[in-house]
């Protein structure tokens, strides 16, 4: 989470500084506006969240294929190193929804397993639809494009990372789902036999 204040405050100021030193719009105005926009922004992806998470479960299907990714798709995120980075970006499940997910806990229950896969899908929903959303701030401020637009553009960057994350851990999930079910047929039919 940290790391996301940095790269926010760092924009920030760049975004300030390069207005100050490149448009006509007087320093208070800048600072205002930007601070405001970053609100807006904020207040938006709030907004999101809580939509997307009141969709009541059985209405996500991790399944589905939306949510399956190609085997391109999987090279692209290998190409893209998200192995190496992910852990950096933050997790904020367990405020939002009382569920973490930066490590599965239970690995051999497959309900836990489908909450999971579950949860991956709201994520990826919510940071989907932000990516969009967050440019709604430049109807608020339309003549203020040297602010927002880059604003928006970080906050788009920011929300992509997690729904890149989301979609490639999914792949993992779903094959140790997969093996679960595969294992306790196994089991069943030992027993049976």
């Amino acid at each position: 989470m940290i790391l996301y204040f940095i790269i926010i405050a760092i924009s920030l100021a760049i975004i300030i500084v390069t207005n100050i030193a490149f448009t006509s719009i007087g320093a208070g105005n800048i600072v205002l506006h930007a601070f405001l926009n970053l609100i807006i922004v904020v207040g938006i992806d709030a907004i999101i969240a809580w939509i997307v998470h009141s969709i009541p479960e059985k209405r996500i299907h991790p399944f589905k294929k939306f949510y399956i990714i190609s085997k391109t798709e999987k090279k692209f995120y290998e190409k893209l190193g998200v192995r190496k980075w992910k852990t950096k970006i933050p997790e904020s499940g367990k405020y939002l929804c009382n569920f973490a997910k930066d490590k599965v806990e239970d690995p051999n229950n497959n309900e836990y397993v489908l909450k999971f896969l579950r949860e991956t899908c709201y994520a990826e929903i919510m940071h989907f639809i932000s990516i969009f959303f967050g440019f709604l701030s430049l109807a608020f401020m339309p003549y203020k494009l040297s602010i927002v637009l880059p604003i928006v553009s970080v906050n788009a960057i920011l929300q992509l990372l997690p729904v890149i994350v989301q979609r490639y851990n999914r792949v993992r999930l779903i094959s140790l789902y997969n093996y679960n079910e595969k294992h306790k047929k196994e089991i069943l039919k030992n027993e049976k036999g």
